[in-house]
């Protein structure tokens, strides 16, 4: 990180793609759950499941579909797209880069709520678990 050439963790993480094995999941927590990481891992014939911050949850859900929800647990649905942001630091990124997923917010405990993104069609039992 320190050391010419700098690279960052999540350009790291897309070199490695190729490297999975075929229908392997990707599974991150909430540094890499960032449309950057995201968006070239179905390219890869792979699929991704990655935890995001409460605040990037949020910013997510605001523009997505409920589409189930339950006692401890909603799952909403949206075509996630770049923000103008990430496309100014990401200008390597398609002009019609976007990716069809599932949000997944689970009440473990009182203390405790998984905020997830994924392109699995999983039920949020099974995303948890994961």
């Amino acid at each position: 990180m320190y050391e010419p050439p700098a690279v960052s963790e999540t350009s790291l993480i897309n070199r490695n793609l190729q490297k999975l094995f075929p229908q392997s999941v990707v599974i991150a927590d909430s540094g890499f759950g960032i449309f950057r990481v995201a968006h070239p891992i179905p390219h890869a014939g792979d699929d991704f499941l990655l935890r995001l911050t409460p605040t990037r949850f949020r910013s997510l859900q605001k523009q997505a579909r409920l589409i189930e929800g339950g006692d401890n647990f909603r799952v909403w649905t949206k075509t996630w797209k770049p923000s103008p942001k990430q496309r100014q630091s990401n200008p390597d990124l398609p002009s019609d880069a976007a990716r069809e997923v599932r949000l997944h917010e689970v009440v473990i405990s009182p203390e405790l709520t998984l905020h997830s993104v994924t392109g699995l069609p999983d039920s949020s039992a099974a995303v948890a678990r994961l």
